[in-house]
């Protein structure tokens, strides 16, 4: 269960106990005054007795939750989670609905490219599931219910020092031209928070499911599964 999905369960049983309230107290308290203000006839005072009371408390409860749903307060503007995603997988969309749940908007940047991915590519030529297309058409799947999420990816191709290796550095640009400012960065890495820390300084490194206990999945460890087993795991 995500933990956006546990916070709804939260409000709902927040406003199930609004509508008790109501039911326990108000019933009892109107019914007396209706009885005493109105001296009307039994079946009219059985109706405010039980009924009004009742319709009164489904509104309350209803208002409460619409107001909580369409106002609820986000602790970023903007966010952003990426990854190589080879492939992306049920922990990587933990991550992803943590994360919407923190911010108004979040950026899920498939970055390719990047010599890791090519020497997997490389080692792998024929595995499908590990295709740029194919990846990047899952992680916009696995998303697609998350509405305050947006899926991009970034080519980080030329992103290298003079002498070939990968330079993280110069992808910083890319991702702030792609998403403008950012308020929080996601991942499940600890090593990467001087990284991050040095290219988003306005931006908050917010470290999920760090050792993996929500959900205990990594894409090394599915890379070396059957296909039938990486079927349980694969977005």
């Amino acid at each position: 269960m995500s933990k956006r999905t546990e916070e709804k369960i939260k409000q709902l049983l927040l406003y199930i106990l609004i509508f008790a309230t109501t039911l326990i107290f108000v019933i009892p308290l109107s019914g007396v005054l209706l009885s005493l203000i109105r001296h009307r006839e039994f079946i009219f005072s059985t109706y405010s007795h039980i009924y009004q009371p009742i319709e009164l408390g489904i509104v309350l409860a209803v208002i409460a939750w619409t107001y909580q749903y369409k106002h609820e307060k986000k602790k970023y503007k903007v966010g952003m989670y990426g990854g190589k995603f080879m492939p992306f997988h049920k922990g990587h969309l933990y991550c992803v609905e943590t994360a919407a749940g923190m911010c108004e908007k979040l950026y899920v940047i498939l970055f390719h490219g990047g010599d890791q991915e090519l020497k997997i590519l490389k080692e792998r030529p024929n595995e499908k599931f590990l295709t740029f297309e194919d990846r990047f058409e899952h992680v916009k799947a696995g998303c697609k219910h998350l509405k305050n999420v947006v899926v991009i990816d970034i080519d980080t191709t030329e992103c290298k020092f003079p002498d070939g290796r990968e330079n993280w550095d110069m992808e910083t640009s890319l991702v702030l031209n792609a998403c403008g400012h950012l308020d929080a960065v996601f991942g499940s890495e600890k090593e990467y928070s001087d990284y991050f820390s040095r290219a988003y300084p306005d931006a908050k490194y917010v470290i999920i499911d760090v050792d993996r206990k929500k959900v205990p999945i990594s894409a090394t460890m599915i890379r070396a599964m059957n296909e039938e087993e990486r079927k349980k795991w694969i977005i």
